[in-house]
């Protein structure tokens, strides 16, 4: 009888997480230790049959043979090939480079410096299935709107021979994964000399290569009708917010902890998680300009009482007024990592802990709630960004707050030139663009 393919599920992405989350960097500080730390809790698993084991070590291997290059500790392997000393187990990064480096005549995208960057990224690939690209635009077909935010139009479309997935050691080739579906983000205003694209570009081809755990991005392609260009990423099949919208009931604090990994949005995020709810959305206010400043204010979502603390404690910190007081990357991490951990605890006590929604506001049904989209905003405001007193806040939430707007000019999109240099600072502190929606460009 065949062999029963093995495909993600629920069973294998929680033994998955669970091996992560219970790691100890201090104790596995090395890739390898951390590598043997998690195939060994697979190992002892004895909910998982032997078929589940094989897969869930299988995508180890992916995964770590991308993280075991460029770090000297590690073990390598002389190739047949190309005789260099290779770090990943399954294939050699260098005859990948080579092959890549052989095909740079066969392509170009028509701008010297875009030619020079991806050639640059696939010089320093590290699996195949991270390999970014030149993409004609005739490789795409069933081309669909699906959104549009402050800086970018975003479509849905196939793929027709698909990106990279294997590297096939016997032909010395890349081989591709055929049709599939894709997301297009094309990139505003990207057909001038204007270099903010660029410099998003880079971001995302140097960003992906140094985590698994960002939304991928395969390539660059160019529109030939706008002449903009386009970056072509992985296609997931919702959106955060969407996905509590539909999901959130069903969800345990767990799960909850989990979705959340700028500092201040960050902040709000982990309030939309925890609530389910889209932040701001039953506050009205009479124009965008009043919304802004009463974020300068201090103004921040409700904070309910059945939040945990520690987790609280940290949306706080996370979206406090003034950025020296605001944790870096790496002490959020710690913190949601600490917690998580605890859960899982908890967990294995056979108490999975959960919030009990019956007692709250936050159960109640989202089905008005406007799915918001991201917009640019640029405000004349003079004010600076203080944290509201819990008297302030109270009057937000109960919608008593009469604001007081000193020196505001009211124009839509029009920043005055006399404190421009300080709006734009405050802008980048705080991302006042996008506060509401935390789809920041």
């Amino acid at each position: 009888m065949a062999t029963q393919k093995i495909e993600w599920n629920a069973k294998l992405k929680g033994v998955w997480d669970k091996t992560y989350f219970s790691l100890d960097f201090d104790i596995h500080k090395t890739v390898t230790e951390q590598e043997k730390y998690r195939k060994d809790i697979i190992e002892n698993d004895s909910s998982l049959a032997e078929n589940e084991k094989n897969f869930l070590f299988n995508e180890f291997q992916k995964v770590y043979d991308a993280l075991r290059i460029g770090y000297n500790s590690v073990e390598k392997q002389q190739c047949n090939n190309c005789q260099n000393w290779h770090q990943a187990t399954q294939y050699c990064e260098f005859c990948i480079r080579k092959y890549l480096e052989n095909n740079f005549g066969n392509w170009t995208s028509g701008n010297s410096e875009i030619d020079k960057l991806i050639q640059e990224c696939q010089q320093t690939t590290v699996s195949p299935v991270r390999v970014i690209e030149w993409i004609s635009y005739d490789q795409f077909e069933n081309i669909n709107y699906l959104s549009k935010g402050g800086c970018a139009t975003i479509y849905t479309a196939i793929w027709k021979d698909g990106g990279y997935n294997k590297w096939n050691s016997e032909r010395q080739i890349l081989e591709r994964s055929g049709r599939h579906l894709i997301v297009l983000k094309r990139l505003n205003h990207s057909n001038n000399n204007n270099v903010r694209w660029f410099q998003e570009v880079t971001l995302s081809f140097t960003l992906d290569d140094t985590s698994e755990f960002l939304a991928s991005c395969l390539g660059l392609t160019k529109d030939p009708t706008t002449q903009d260009y386009m970056l072509v990423s992985i296609y997931y099949n919702n959106d955060l917010r969407h996905f509590l919208k539909d999901n959130y009931q069903s969800l345990t604090l767990l799960e909850k902890y989990q979705i959340s990994d700028n500092v201040y949005s960050l902040g709000i995020i982990l309030w939309e998680v925890i609530t389910g709810k889209t932040p701001f959305s039953d506050h009205e206010f009479n124009s965008d300009s009043d919304f802004a400043l009463a974020i300068i204010n201090g103004y921040r979502p409700k904070l309910y009482k059945n939040v945990p603390y520690e987790y609280a404690t940290l949306m706080k910190q996370c979206w406090d007024a003034n950025p020296d007081n605001r944790p870096d990357a790496e002490t959020i991490s710690k913190k949601l990592n600490s917690l998580i951990q605890s859960l899982y605890n908890e967990m294995d006590k056979q108490q999975e802990p959960t919030i009990n929604n019956s007692k709250s506001n936050l159960t109640k049904d989202k089905s008005s709630e406007k799915i918001q989209t991201s917009k640019v905003y640029k405000f004349n405001i003079s004010a600076q960004p203080r944290n509201a007193t819990e008297e302030e806040q109270l009057e937000y939430e109960t919608k008593q707050f009469d604001l007081e707007i000193p020196e505001v000019d009211r124009e839509y999109g029009i920043a005055g030139p006399s404190n421009l240099e300080e709006l734009k600072t405050f802008c980048c502190q705080n991302r006042i663009a996008d506060i509401r929606t935390n789809n920041f460009p």
